[in-house]
């Protein structure tokens, strides 16, 4: 607008180029520096942010702001001290109690002796030829191979049990504290819709996972921030939202209204 009024410039001092205004609108006009001056060069490989030169904007003193910036560290791992990222504790109850491996199995079977058990007397019988005899031999040993069967498979089973209430108490506490985050509502109304609840949902397990000491209310009021971050940014990145900025600007600047006295 100023050209209207001052002819030609240099665009805010930039010497590496020119607007000069006609009835056609702006067109571009090179400038050549004047002797011994040295001529500037663009910074940041090409990057519009370190070279204005084209658009004749100052640099911009950082990045613009975002609702979503303080909401990045959302979605990145967990890490430790080292800056490695920490793996999520495997559900115990989802483990084996026990590991048969059959090599071992069959290793050990060739340690136990079933013929302790056996009555001396009885097998010579037995070898001498008494039917009855050789029928209680191993009637005997097929007794006493069931009843040893039976205790270790006891106390496998009572073992077992044990080992595994230990896991459920460790891990009860988790599973209670997942359902009241499940169930946590949310301050907003939209979120409960069903349309919105299964995604807030997975929002707040996720957090969970990632905050074991948080509390449920406190998870529900960061997936809260999330999504109205999101919301928010996308409103003001909208076309219509960026048309009202521009309007807005606009009139802060528009110095036609003034020297006309509107």
């Amino acid at each position: 607008m100023f050209g209207n009024f001052f002819g030609g410039g240099n665009n805010g001092g930039q010497s590496g180029g020119g607007i000069a205004h006609g009835a056609a609108g702006p067109v571009a006009v090179p400038l050549t520096p004047a002797a011994g001056t040295q001529q500037p060069t663009a910074q940041g490989n090409g990057n519009p942010a370190a070279n204005n030169s084209d658009t004749g904007q100052p640099a911009a003193a950082g990045k613009e702001s975002s609702p979503l910036d303080k909401l990045q560290a959302f979605w990145q791992n967990t890490v430790d001290a080292d800056g490695k990222p920490v793996a999520q504790a495997a559900d115990p109850t989802a483990q084996t109690i026990y590991n048969f491996d059959p090599t071992k199995v069959s290793a050990s079977a060739k340690t136990l002796d079933f013929t302790a058990g056996i009555d001396p007397a009885l097998a010579t019988k037995a070898l001498q030829g008494d039917a009855a005899a050789l029928m209680d031999l191993v009637n005997g040993a097929i007794q006493n191979s069931f009843a040893a069967m039976t205790l270790q498979t006891g106390k496998l089973i009572n073992d077992g049990v044990s080992i595994n209430n230990t896991r459920v108490k460790e891990v009860l506490p988790k599973h209670i504290r997942a359902v009241q985050v499940d169930q946590a509502t949310a301050t907003n109304p939209v979120l409960s819709h069903p349309a919105m609840q299964p995604l807030f949902a997975t929002l707040k397990s996720y957090a969970a996972s990632k905050n074991p000491n948080a509390s449920p209310t406190e998870i529900t009021q960061q997936v809260e921030g999330l999504l109205s971050g999101m919301a928010e940014a996308m409103q003001a990145a909208s076309p219509a939202a960026q048309a009202a900025a521009k309007t807005a600007a606009a009139g802060e600047s528009d110095w036609t209204k003034f020297i006309e006295g509107n």
